[in-house]
This record gives C-alpha cells, structure tokens and sequence, in this order.
C-alpha cells in the first residue's frame, strides 16, 4: 500500500473509530473503503472519488468511440 493512502486511512478513518476491539474495528473496514472510494476527494483525480473518476473516462471513452464510429460511417 502507499504511504499516501496509508496516511490518508489513519488520519481520516482509524484516528476518530471505535478501537475497543479487533471485532468492533474491522466491521468498520468496509464503509471506510466504500467512503474513500465512493466520496472522498483525490487530488490526483482532480478532487473527483474514484468511482466518479472512473464513470467519467468511461463516459470519455463511449464517446470518443461513438465519433470515431460516425465518422467511419461518414466517410465511407
């Protein structure tokens, strides 16, 4: 894992949790993940979550498809 992220996790997630157990801890897990994948800003993702990076490439992508499939069609 990157020192970034590892950083990241303690300082936004571990630090403020509930530590009475390992049990009580790793339910926790999950939702942190989900929230740092789903909502938290990445500033190498232009302050975008990965999930919504990753919907707009592919967005970028369907459309440069899509062009590239009309103009295929045009000039035939």
């Amino acid at each position: 894992m990157s020192e970034a992220f590892v950083n990241t996790l303690r300082r936004d997630y571990l630090d403020g949790a509930d530590r009475s157990t390992a049990a009580v801890l790793l339910d926790q897990v999950p939702a942190w993940f989900a929230d740092y994948n789903g909502v938290a800003p990445h500033s190498a993702l232009r302050y975008r979550p990965p999930t919504e990076y990753r919907r707009l490439q592919q967005q970028a992508a369907h459309a440069a498809t899509a062009a590239g499939a009309k103009e295929d069609t045009v000039s035939s």
